[in-house]
């Protein structure tokens, strides 16, 4: 969606972290509903307490919590001033 848009081929709603790390496109000021959609990790229920899933669990939540503002929208990585 995000190709289609920055090519001309009209507007999409995208994720902010997506959106505005491309280029060619802008944010329109439109007054969306915020998305509902969460983030779901899946393992199966007898790996669910090993170390190795505990620390992929641990450091995803990490990456996440640190980009929040940017999963958000409330932080821009492009700029076009």
């Amino acid at each position: 969606m995000a190709a289609a848009a920055v090519n001309g081929f009209g507007l999409a709603k995208l994720p902010c972290f997506i959106g505005d790390t491309q280029s060619g496109l802008v944010r329109l000021d439109v007054e969306l509903p915020p998305s509902d959609w969460g983030i779901w990790v899946l393992n199966h229920v007898e790996l669910r307490t090993t170390a190795r899933v505990r620390a992929c669990k641990e450091h995803l939540i990490s990456v996440l919590e640190n980009q929040r503002d940017l999963i958000s929208g409330k932080l821009s990585t492009y700029s076009s001033n």
